[in-house]
C-alpha cells in the first residue's frame, strides 16, 4: 500500500498538506502493477502497486475465474480504514501471500464506498455466517457471485485465534478441489437465505410503537451516556428520536438525549483541536476513539447537535457545531463547495499518532500550563491505549476530564491554548485524506449545514450548504442547468465520474432539499425534495432496491447503520416537502406502511423511520409570507419578516416566502385569494391545518401569531 510522509517541506508550501497527499497518491497511479490504475478511487490506487493482481469489480474478472476454474477473492475496503491498511501492509504487499493469492484466485478489491450495493451484499453474508462484521471485508465467491467463506482482517501467518492468510489460502485451494460440489452447494444455499422477502406491510406506527420503542430505549442507556456497550459508535438517530419524544412529553427522553450529547461532546471522540467527530469510541466512556473522520458522521453531528440547540440553547452545542463547521472548512472542501469523503486514523504508520500528544510537548504549547492538561484527561505517562493490543502508549487524547474547571477558571486559557494546539499539530505529517466526493454523504451533510444554520440564525452556514449542494451538480450532474437526476453519479475523483446513482443518493437528495427549504423559506427546496426520481428504484409501494439495475439487485431494508437508513431519509425529506408544501402526506406514509412490520419487530433498528413517525404525529404550523408583484423576496422590507422566522427554528414550523412565482399558490388553493392580491408590503399567514389566520401585517404580529399556537417556538440561542 502506498504510504506517503509529506516531509518537512509540505508545511513550507502555499498548498495544505492534504492537498499535497492527494498529489502524492495521483503520482502513483502510472506505476501500477496490476488493473487498478486506471482507477478514480484513492483505495484502489492505494493498491495499484501492490504484487497483488487485482482486478476491479466487472464482469470481466468473474470471466477470467470461470477461465481458470478458480474462486474469486474479494477484498472490500475502504481508503482511511485502519484495518485495511494493516491487512495490505502485512498480506497484500508481500511477494510471497501475492504469489499464493494469484495462483489460487481471480482477486478483486472493491471501495466500498464507491460500491455500497456490493459491500452490503457480502457483508450480510459475513454477517450471517460470523455474527460480526468490519472492514477490510474478505469474501470468497465462486463463478456465480455466491458467497461461501467471508472474514474480515486476517495476518500473513497463523497466530493463536487467528488464521494466517497463506494457510487459508492453502486449505481454500484444497477445498476446492476436493469439494467443490459441497462448495457451490453451500454458496447457493447461503445465497438464497440472504435473499431478503419484501417487508410485510401495515399500519402507519402509531403513539403506542413510539412509548414502546422510547422505553426500549431508554432502558438501554448506558451509565457514560449514550446506549449499548463498546464500540460505541455515534447513533444519533437515537438522539433525534428521543428529541422528538421530549415534544411528545416523554419523561426521561431529553435527558437521555443530552447526556450523550454531552458525554460525546466532552470526550475524546470529540477532536477538541480541530473540531468533528472521531468515527467511533473503542470505549463504554467515548474517550478513546478511534481516529478516522468520515464525513457522514460530521452530517449527522450536525443535525442532532442542531435540533438539540434548538431545544435547549446550549452554549456547548453551539460550540461543538461551529468547531465542526470550522474543521470542515478548514481541511475537507472542495473549490466547487462540496466536501471530501474522510480522513485517515494512521500517520507516520500509526493510528492517532496525528491527533495525540506526549506530555512534554502538550504542556510546552499551553505554556506550562499542567493544571489546564489535567483538566484535559493527559498525564505525564500518557493516558492513549493502542486499540488493537491495548498495551499504553506514552501519548494523550484530550477530552474534558475536569469540565467544571473548563467551563469556568480554565476556559479563557483553554480558549486561547486551542489555536496553539492546531497550529503545532498543522506541522505533523498529515493522515490520508480520500478526496472521492460522494453525493450522499454531500447532501446528508448539505442537510446538516442548514440545520446548523437555521439553529443558529448564522448567516455564514446556510451559505456553506447552499454550496455543497451547488457543489455535488457541479461534480456529479451532466452540464447545464438544473438536475439530470437521471445522469447524475455516486461519486466524483480526480476531475471524474463514477457509475450512476445509487436509491441513497437520491434518498440523501430529497433530504437535503427538503431541509434547504426548511433554512432558507423558498419553496424551491421542498418542491425539489418532492419532486426526486426514484420511480426506477422502486420494487413495491415504499420499497426501493439500491440499484437500479445491478449485478447483484437487491431491495433495501430500512434498518440503520452508522446514520439512518435511505429509506428513513427519504421519508422524512417527503413528509418535510408535503408539510411545507401545505401537501397531503401520503407518500411519507406509504414508506411508514411498507416497513411497518419490521419496524414493530425491530424499533431499536429501525430509529430513522420512528423519527419519522413521531414527527407524522406531531400537530405542526405553517407560515406563509406573501411578497405580492410590489416586492422581491429579497427586499429590505421582508428581512423583519425573516427575523422573525429565524428565531423559531421549531420543529414544527414549516416556514416559505412566495417570491411571485405563483408555486405557493399553487400548492396552497385554499390562500390563492389573499396571494394573489396586489399589495404594496410584505405580509404573512399562520395556518394549522386547513384553518388559517388572518394576514399578520407586520413582524410583531407575526410573532404573536406563531408564539400562540406554538408557546415554545422562540429560539433558546445564547445572545
Amino acid at each position: 500500500m502506498l504510504r506517503v510522509d509529506p516531509g518537512p517541506w509540505a508545511t513550507s508550501l502555499d498548498v495544505p498538506a492534504p492537498a499535497i497527499l492527494k498529489a502524492a497518491v495521483r503520482r502513483a497511479a502510472p506505476v501500477a502493477r496490476n488493473r487498478l490504475g486506471g482507477a478514480t478511487s484513492p483505495y484502489l490506487l492505494q493498491h495499484a502497486d501492490n504484487p497483488v493482481a487485482w482486478w476491479p469489480w466487472c464482469d470481466e474478472a468473474f470471466a477470467e475465474a470461470r477461465r481458470r476454474d478458480v474462486p474469486v477473492f474479494l477484498s472490500i475496503g475502504y481508503a482511511t480504514c485502519h484495518w485495511c491498511h494493516v491487512m495490505a501492509h502485512e498480506c497484500f504487499e508481500d511477494k510471497e501471500v501475492a504469489a499464493a493469492l494469484n495462483d489460487a484466485f481471480v482477486c478483486i478489491k472493491v471501495d466500498r464506498e464507491e460500491r455500497p450495493d456490493v459491500d452490503e451484499a457480502y457483508m450480510q453474508a459475513c454477517l450471517a455466517q460470523n455474527g460480526s462484521g468490519g472492514w477490510p471485508l474478505t469474501a470468497l465467491l465462486d463463478h456465480a457471485r455466491h458467497p461461501w467463506f467471508t472474514g474480515t482482517y486476517f495476518p500473513k501467518r497463523s497466530r493463536p485465534g487467528r488464521i494466517g492468510l497463506l494457510e487459508l489460502t492453502e486449505r481454500i485451494q484444497e477445498a476446492w478441489r476436493t469439494r467443490r460440489e459441497e462448495i457451490e452447494a453451500s454458496a447457493a444455499h447461503l445465497a438464497e437465505h440472504l435473499r431478503r422477502p419484501p417487508p410485510t406491510p401495515g399500519d402507519v406506527p402509531g403513539p403506542d410503537v413510539l412509548d414502546r420503542a422510547c422505553e426500549a430505549l431508554l432502558a438501554r442507556e448506558a451509565p457514560g451516556g449514550g446506549f449499548g456497550g463498546a464500540p460505541r459508535f455515534p447513533g444519533l438517530q437515537n438522539v433525534r428520536f428521543l428529541l422528538r419524544m421530549h415534544r411528545r412529553g416523554r419523561p426521561g427522553a431529553l435527558g437521555a438525549a443530552t447526556r450523550q450529547l454531552d458525554a460525546m461532546a466532552r470526550g475524546g471522540i470529540h477532536d477538541h483541536v480541530a473540531g468533528g467527530f472521531h468515527r467511533y469510541s473503542t470505549d463504554p466512556h467515548w474517550h478513546l476513539p478511534h481516529f478516522e473522520k468520515m464525513l457522514y458522521d460530521q452530517a449527522m453531528a450536525l443535525v442532532a447537535y442542531g435540533e438539540a440547540h434548538a431545544v435547549t440553547g446550549s452554549p456547548l452545542y453551539e460550540d461543538v457545531i461551529r468547531g465542526t463547521v470550522g474543521y470542515l472548512v478548514r481541511e475537507m472542501r472542495h473549490e466547487s463547495g462540496a466536501f471530501f469523503a474522510a480522513q485517515d486514523a494512521d500517520s507516520e504508520g500509526e493510528e492517532g499518532r496525528f491527533a495525540t500528544w506526549p506530555w512534554e510537548e502538550l504542556v510546552e504549547v499551553l505554556h506550562g500550563d499542567e493544571d489546564l492538561a489535567r483538566a484535559l484527561g493527559a498525564r505525564p505517562e500518557g493516558n492513549f491505549h493502542d486499540e488493537a493490543t491495548g498495551r499504553p502508549v506514552p501519548r494523550n487524547i484530550l477530552f474534558h476530564a475536569d469540565p467544571e474547571a473548563l467551563d469556568g477558571p480554565l476556559r479563557a486559557p483553554w480558549d486561547a491554548a486551542r489555536p496553539r494546539l492546531l497550529a503545532r499539530r498543522q506541522r505533523r505529517p498529515q493522515p490520508l485524506r480520500d478526496d472521492k466526493v460522494l453525493a450522499d454523504w454531500n447532501m446528508m451533510l448539505a442537510a446538516g449545514l442548514f440545520v446548523a444554520g437555521r439553529a443558529l440564525d448564522d448567516p455564514e452556514i446556510t451559505p456553506l450548504a447552499e454550496g455543497a449542494v451547488e457543489g455535488v451538480r457541479t461534480l456529479l450532474a451532466p452540464p447545464g442547468d438544473g438536475w439530470r437526476f437521471e445522469e447524475t453519479s455516486h461519486a466524483w475523483c480526480a476531475g471524474r465520474r463514477g457509475r450512476k446513482t445509487f436509491f441513497d443518493d437520491l434518498a440523501a437528495l430529497a433530504f437535503g432539499f427538503a431541509h434547504q427549504g426548511l433554512a432558507t423559506h423558498r419553496p424551491t427546496g421542498p418542491s425539489a425534495a418532492a419532486s426526486v426520481p426514484v420511480q426506477r428504484f422502486g420494487s413495491a409501494p415504499g420499497v426501493h432496491r439500491r440499484a437500479a439495475s445491478a449485478d447483484l439487485p437487491a431491495t433495501l431494508g430500512a434498518h440503520d447503520g452508522a446514520t439512518p437508513s435511505a429509506t428513513a431519509l427519504y421519508a422524512e425529506a417527503l413528509l418535510l416537502a408535503a408539510r411545507s408544501l401545505g401537501r397531503p402526506e401520503e407518500a411519507s406514509e406509504t414508506v411508514l406502511r411498507a416497513h411497518a412490520e419490521a419496524v414493530r419487530q425491530q424499533p431499536l433498528g429501525h430509529m430513522g423511520l420512528l423519527t419519522v413517525a413521531a414527527d407524522l404525529h406531531a400537530p405542526y404550523v405553517n407560515v406563509i409570507v406573501a411578497t405580492g408583484n410590489a416586492t422581491r423576496p429579497d427586499d429590505a422590507a421582508l428581512a423583519p419578516f425573516r427575523q422573525v422566522l429565524a428565531a423559531r427554528p421549531h420543529p414544527c414550523l414549516y416556514a416559505l416566502v412566495d417570491d411571485g412565482s405563483g408555486r405557493i399558490q399553487d400548492d396552497r388553493p385554499e390562500l390563492a385569494p389573499w396571494l394573489a392580491h396586489d399589495r404594496q408590503q410584505p405580509a404573512a399567514v399562520v395556518c394549522r391545518g386547513d384553518a388559517c389566520g388572518p394576514p399578520c401585517r407586520t413582524p410583531e404580529e407575526l410573532a404573536a401569531a406563531i408564539d400562540a399556537v406554538l408557546p415554545d417556538a422562540r429560539s433558546r440561542r445564547r445572545p
